[in-house]
This record gives structure tokens, sequence and C-alpha cells, in this order.
């Protein structure tokens, strides 16, 4: 198997599938050890949950402000994750308390982190994995209703250190970014994998810079 250039320890990805599973052909080649991550977290997802609610989204900086860690770091990527998943947390917690059988929800996720061709500035996509039992849409940005959408956007904040109005239109849902995946449905599993494998092409990846341009949750 062909070496990334940039980074030995990483294996390039030729085909039209993984592991069995469609991959974006269009989009590739890709990194063999990112695809296993992902294959592997969708994995675990659906080991605890029967059910999963997957979907994409992608994070950028304002145009305006640079932020220390920007380019030199991870950590705010770190500090929205950490954020998300407290926000999951406290949402379980207040339905146990009206209901003892309210359905518990571990947050899973795969990040890249990208670069466009002639741009400074890097940004983040993400394929995140909920139980569908406790979570099964998006919501609308529009909704009065604090739903997923409005913590995505509360977690970006959190991380940049600014408020909900400043990140408007930052945190970027791209049309049909949802999948409702199975355990028992190996075709809803293939879907989201397709869709999944975007985040685990080469291109666009800044390797051997000192940092991480992939990422996924570790239980």
């Amino acid at each position: 198997m062909q070496r990334h250039p940039s980074n030995r320890n990483l294996s390039i990805h030729y085909g039209e599938t993984f592991d069995g599973l469609p991959i974006m052909v269009g989009k590739g080649p890709f990194i063999h050890e990112h695809l296993a991550r992902l294959k592997l977290t969708i994995d675990r997802a659906l080991g605890q949950y029967p059910r999963v609610f997957a979907f994409r989204c992608d994070l950028r900086f304002p145009a305006h402000r640079q932020f220390a860690e920007q380019f030199s770091s991870n950590t705010v990527i770190g500090d929205f994750l950490e954020s998300f998943k407290t926000q999951i947390e406290s949402n379980r917690n207040a339905a146990a308390q009206l209901n003892k059988h309210a359905h518990t929800c571990e947050v899973r996720y795969v990040w890249a982190r990208e670069q466009g061709e002639g741009s400074g500035v890097h940004h983040y996509h993400l394929v995140m994995l909920l139980n569908q039992d406790a979570f099964r849409t998006i919501g609308r940005l529009s909704s009065t209703n604090i739903n997923i959408f409005h913590r995505l956007e509360q977690a970006w904040a959190h991380a940049l250190g600014l408020s909900m109005q400043e990140v408007r239109g930052l945190v970027e849902v791209p049309d049909n970014a949802g999948y409702h995946v199975q355990r028992n449905n190996p075709k809803t599993q293939a879907e989201l994998f397709h869709r999944a494998s975007y985040i685990c092409k080469t291109a666009t990846k800044q390797l051997g810079n000192g940092y991480h341009v992939f990422g996924s949750s570790r239980g």
C-alpha cells in the first residue's frame, strides 16, 4: 500500500470501497487509517445503540478575527466537542428527571481539519453520531426551541469565546445532512459511510505541520 508522502505513518487508499462499504470515489484518494477510524466509530455507535442518528456539519472561523491557536493547534475543536457533549448530557439528565426510562446518549464523532488551496485559514468537517431514540433531527435555525443546531452554535461560540450572534453562519449543515442508521440494516450503514468518507480524503489536509488533521471519539 502506498504511503502518504507527508506522513509515512499513513497510507493512501484507492478503489471504490473500504471494507465492503462504498466511498466517494470522485473525491479520492483517501487516507486508509482515517477510513478505518470512521468505520470503527460507526461500529461502536451501532454496537451501543440499535438506531443511530448521524449527521454532517462544518465549522468555520469568522473572517474578521484570528485566534492564537487557530493555526498551530486544535484547541478549539476540543473545546467545541466538550461543550456539545456537556449540553447533550444536561439534556439527558433533565429527561431522566421526568422519566426514569429516558434514553441515554453518548456523543461519538469524527472530525477532519482541512484548508482550501490558497487559503491560510482552515475549517473543520464533522460527522456526529447520537442515539436516535434520544435525538432524531438537527432542527431548524428559525426554531424557538433548543435543538441540535442551536447546541452546535452554542458549542462553537463557547470554543471561540464569541457570542451566539457572532457565530451565526459559521456552523454549516449541508443539504440532506442527517442519516437514520440501523444496526440490522446494512443499506443505511452503507449510505452513511459513503457520505462520511468525504472527510477521509487526502485533498486539502495539511500534513506534516505538527498538529493532527483528523480525530475521533475514543470509546
